[in-house]
């Protein structure tokens, strides 16, 4: 017993040292290689992020000052949605042949790289200029900018809106905001610290373990929506918090609920991570997470909050572990049942290629599905359940990024014994028929979307903003 305790032991050593935000690239995806050279996943440290958006022109643009490191020589990867306009490395221009959109070598996403080679042991700046003004509604007088995102496809996070990295990835960025062309007020949601700069002028500075799933950014005229502040007396601090939304019922009604699911979570899983909490309240569609914040509908909101623990709380370092923390939340929403370990139709959630960004939607079904089985095989121990260990996990865990070998690990140590056979089959996939990377049998579970709705499609997301 002693020899086997050590070796979970070890695991569980490991494990907490993964966790250390200066070693983000041990979590990156592997380099591959590109036009004869190495392309390598980078370590952004900080992001200066300028953006003006000009009523007058119709125009919004955005300059990024990164800093980052790279661990071996080779091309530095990033991601941005718009096309750039403008890109250095070090000083140096590249041309628009340099700067290469690719497919990675498993085809599951596309990502751009920086053709020049950099080396490790140094800090290097990458500078990108580029037009967002397609993400961006103007009217007459005022500027309307909802830089929302979703889990559930392909670039879908910030990347959509400025360059960013992989989820794996922790780093600081500020956020200078600028409105010219207009005299109309407007006004900011934000789950940063903000500084005001003057008449329409602001910088942000969010959170270093932020990160490209954690953005939340909103800016409309001032008055737009109906807005309440109030602050929740957390357990380990004071919290403010900000709801808004186009009703006040649907304020006043957020506001009270979500005090009261601040409090069951709280209660449950211990104190929140976050400075604040914003909550922009829809009348329908869909809902989206962020840290310290959400765009939700009523109904989901308890869904929604409990992400501030696990998603964007103790977070997912890459797209295999997506499942996690939505099926922590759809067990929570479905009153914590206790299963019993009955034999299942395998899955894969988190067997995907290491490139792939997003979450499988067989994660509210069949991952609560397993959240409740192995609640009831840590009933018998120590820990009398998964909420315990939840409990635990993210008291140490809090701020990091998980993979799903590390949560298998902690599972592991709670029990006393390896669960490698039952990830092999019912996480990993393993064994699987016709299975290429990356791909998943159709989902055979239904998502249950009146409690978490159907994500927005980026119609919608251009008329919430």
């Amino acid at each position: 017993m002693q020899r086997i305790w050590l070796g979970f032991f070890s695991v569980g050593v490991a494990f907490m040292s993964e966790l250390a935000p200066a070693k983000d690239l041990s979590k990156a995806p592997p380099k591959f290689s590109y036009l004869g050279k190495d392309a390598v996943f980078a370590d952004f440290s900080r992001v200066d992020l300028e953006m003006t958006f000009d009523v007058s022109k119709a125009k919004a643009v955005g300059h990024a000052t990164i800093e980052f490191e790279v661990a071996q020589a080779g091309m530095p990867i990033f991601d941005l949605i718009p096309n750039p306009v403008q890109v250095s490395v070090d000083g140096q221009d590249l041309r628009s042949t340099e700067i290469f959109l690719v497919k990675d070598p498993d085809r599951q996403s596309v990502l751009r790289i920086a053709g020049v080679e950099v080396q490790p042991g140094a800090k290097h700046t990458l500078e990108i200029s580029y037009d967002i003004s397609d993400e961006v509604t103007f009217s007459r007088d005022s500027v309307a900018a909802g830089f929302f995102m979703s889990d559930l496809s392909d670039r879908q996070y910030w990347e959509q809106y400025a360059p960013t990295n992989y989820e794996f990835d922790q780093y600081a960025q500020s956020m200078t905001v600028e409105i010219v062309g207009t005299e109309m007020a407007h006004e900011l949601f934000v789950n940063g610290s903000v500084t005001d700069l003057g008449f329409n002028k602001w910088r942000i500075d969010y959170a270093d373990y932020f990160t490209t799933s954690s953005f939340y950014f909103h800016l409309v005229y001032k008055d737009r929506f109906v807005v309440e502040r109030s602050t929740y007396q957390g357990v380990a601090a004071t919290i403010p918090l900000t709801v808004y939304s186009s009703s006040q019922s649907n304020v006043s009604r957020g506001m009270t609920n979500l005090k009261k699911y601040l409090a069951e979570l709280e209660g449950t899983y211990g104190a929140f991570a976050h400075s604040t909490f914003t909550a922009y309240i829809t009348d329908s569609g869909g809902g989206m997470e962020y840290c310290g914040a959400t765009v939700t509908s009523l109904g989901a909101l308890g869904h929604e909050t409990t992400h501030s623990w696990f998603a964007r709380g103790m977070m997912p370092a890459n797209g295999n572990a997506g499942w996690i923390d939505e099926a922590i939340a759809s067990w929570r929403d479905d009153g914590y049942p206790r299963g019993n370990g009955a034999p299942r139709t395998p899955r894969i959630l988190g067997g995907f290629s290491p490139y792939r960004r997003f979450t499988t939607m067989d994660a509210y079904s069949y991952g609560a599905d397993l959240m409740a089985d192995f609640d009831g095989m840590l009933a018998s121990t120590s820990l009398g359940g998964l909420k315990n260990m939840l409990k635990e996990t993210f008291a140490g865990f809090q701020r990091q990024t998980i993979t799903v070998p590390m949560f298998q690990a902690r599972l592991e140590q709670s029990l006393g014994r390896s669960m490698q056979q039952f990830f092999d089959k019912y996480v990993y996939g393993n064994n699987i028929l016709n299975r290429i990377p990356g791909a998943s049998p159709e989902p055979g579970y239904d998502v249950d979307w009146s409690r978490h709705p159907r994500p927005y499609t980026k119609e919608e997301m251009r008329e919430i903003r």
